[in-house]
């Protein structure tokens, strides 16, 4: 699989994760598209950002 250069804003809301593991699943996640996320994709990696966020802010 030929990796792909990351777009800014695919970047930005990736960055947005306090988590560095996390982070590089959800770089993963976004790398297996062959195209950069359109709105309903972004939203989905948003989505699951704030689930991390919300789970992780539960347990400290």
């Amino acid at each position: 699989m030929a990796e792909r250069e990351l777009e800014k804003y695919e970047q930005n809301a990736i960055d947005t994760c306090p988590d560095e593991d996390y982070r590089i699943k959800l770089k993963k996640w976004v790398m297996k598209h062959k195209k950069p996320l359109d709105n309903y994709d972004l939203k989905k990696l948003k989505d699951k950002i704030e689930k991390f966020n919300r789970k992780h802010n539960k347990t400290s």
